[in-house]
């Protein structure tokens, strides 16, 4: 939804918005030489740190223009939060509930 500008963002009444973090399944292995073993955590490393970089890009942009702040954003999304039609328009995440 943070695509679209928020006077394109239309929930239903009875809708919920849900807000939440790009998630990550991954087992890490090392084995090998040491060099290798740094060079497989690096990597894993930038597969965690640049997803969080682009999620906030889309956090940043659903808010714009909101009363929300991101701090309240990033604490829903730590826990999948649901957010009502009308208080996603209260706080200005939507145009308007229809």
């Amino acid at each position: 939804m943070s695509f679209f500008a928020t006077a394109n963002r239309y929930l239903t009444r009875g809708a919920r918005l849900m807000i939440h973090e790009r998630k990550l399944n991954k087992t890490l292995e090392l084995n090998g030489p040491l060099t290798a073993c740094v060079a497989s955590v690096k990597a894993v490393l930038h597969e965690i740190e640049h997803p969080i970089v682009i999620q906030n890009e889309g956090f940043a942009n659903l808010i714009a223009g909101a009363s929300a702040d991101m701090v309240t954003v990033l604490e829903r999304a730590s826990s999948n939060g649901y957010t009502e039609a009308e208080e996603a328009r209260s706080l200005g995440l939507i145009r308007a509930v229809i």
